[in-house]
């Protein structure tokens, strides 16, 4: 009713082409009902002392409100308002005061460890990685969207509660569809749920109703302005397969202006409590202004990193760009391993081989071994480079190395004794091709005067 028309129609687009282009797994559908009930000591004893969780932290459970369904969140005279479909007032949710200044309302201002929450949890609990970006002056954002797809759920359950969003905030509040595993204000347990969550640096929350989704879901946030400049209006919205959320904000609210792609979490024992995958990819994400489509920069933040968690920005496109949020690092590829050095020998000497190791996890550990044709075999040095003296006597031999680190891999490499023999290209360099079947006696020298 207060958003703009053009933009309903473009998310209404969206939704009927990902509802016939989409291909759904046939993965197992996530429980609906929370089963045995697992809190951590700081989620209980936080509870006990009014607090509720929500992406704003642990906040007074009294300043928390559930916005019934089709009212909307109204801001009249320096006070934020529920209002009924007809405008009627249904309850006052405190006063709206914006703040002055340019930095963003959150991170900064999440309440982690309220009074009475007890020992915290041994990983780390807030924003743990996000990407923003900060509008240029004078171009007010219009919308932002961003499209993911429900992660799998957690290997493990410890009553933790993992937050995705895009959203967009400024210094006095923030707007943001979510999805949700774990509790929160709103409810839930151990199950994916959406929802649209509004904050304000008075103190005031606000959340639309629930609802579940299931991992393979995609999912499309959107954050939505009428008009630019100051007094406009703003409609958050979560469309899932099968549903929407709403949630809509009428006033005179400042202009918000940074948008941000965020994973935030909250009481969790072990890094198997993050969802069962690397990473989620936020894309296509999109941004426009009253001018269209700015270019888009964003800035990656790893302020939790206990776990390898962290933002890669894979494309600042706009339309089209992607921010990917990883809850771990990825596993490295399989160790592998190559020699390196001669492989025909025509000069007596000295020689060295290389082992050229990757993947796996560094550092890495050497065992060499030479092998004499004729069966002899004999342990070398456990260095990345192995020397090993070669005379006209020495057999035809196999390099043979072991490399451990992440893994196990090995590599040989067989190496042909030219000394006093003659190959066919009749070149004697130590590093020359191995000679077809192999080396050719040398031709006699004559004596002098014959």
């Amino acid at each position: 009713m207060f958003r703009s028309r053009l933009f309903e129609a473009q998310v209404l687009l969206v939704s009927l082409v990902l509802a016939a282009c989409q291909e759904r797994t046939s993965a197992p559908t996530e429980p609906r009902s929370p089963g045995v009930t697992v809190r951590s000591a700081a989620a209980g004893a936080a509870a006990r002392a009014g607090y509720v969780l929500t992406p704003f932290g642990w906040q007074p459970a009294s300043h928390v409100h559930h916005l019934a369904d089709g009212h909307v969140l109204a801001v009249e005279a320096g006070r934020l308002q529920e209002r009924d479909a007809e405008g009627n007032l249904v309850r006052d949710l405190g006063p709206f005061v914006a703040r002055s200044g340019d930095a963003p309302l959150y991170p900064e201002s999440l309440t982690t460890a309220p009074g009475g929450a007890g020992a915290r949890v041994p990983l780390d609990s807030q924003w743990i990685t996000w990407a923003y970006w900060n509008r240029p002056s004078g171009q007010a954002i219009k919308a932002d969207t961003a499209q993911w797809v429900v992660p799998p759920a957690p290997s493990s359950w410890d009553g933790q509660t993992i937050y995705l969003f895009n959203g967009v905030q400024s210094s006095s509040w923030i707007l943001q569809p979510v999805l949700q595993y774990g509790y929160s204000a709103a409810g839930g347990g151990n199950y994916w749920s959406v929802a649209c969550w509004y904050a304000d640096g008075s103190g005031n929350f606000s959340h639309s109703s629930l609802d579940s989704v299931s991992t393979g879901d995609q999912l499309l946030g959107v954050v939505d302005s009428g008009s630019a400049g100051s007094g406009v209006s703003y409609y958050c919205a979560a469309h899932a397969p099968t549903f929407d959320i709403e949630m809509d904000l009428v006033g005179s609210v400042p202009e918000l202006y940074q948008a941000v792609e965020t994973l935030e979490a909250y009481e969790l024992v072990t890094c198997s409590d993050y969802p069962n995958t690397n990473s989620t990819a936020f894309t296509p994400i999109s941004v426009v202004t009253h001018g269209g489509y700015p270019a888009l920069t964003w800035t990656p933040v790893n302020r939790v990193t206990d776990c390898g968690q962290h933002t890669n920005v894979v494309s600042n496109a706009n339309p089209g760009g992607e921010v990917d949020l990883f809850y771990r690092n990825p596993p490295p590829p399989p160790l592998s391993v190559y020699v390196s050095g001669p492989n025909v020998i025509t000069l007596k000497g000295t020689y060295t081989w290389t082992a050229n190791p990757s993947g796996g996890t560094p550092p890495y550990s050497y065992q060499w071994a030479v092998q004499y044709d004729g069966g002899a075999r004999y342990q070398e040095g456990t260095q990345q480079s192995q020397p090993l003296a070669v005379y006209q006597d020495t057999p035809n031999f196999w390099m043979i190395v072991a490399v451990t680190g992440g893994g196990t891999a090995s590599d040989s490499m067989y190496v042909t004794n030219c000394i006093g023999k003659t190959t066919p290209s009749g070149t004697t360099s130590p590093n020359m091709p191995p000679p077809p079947g192999g080396c050719v006696p040398a031709a006699p020298v004559a004596a002098a005067g014959q």
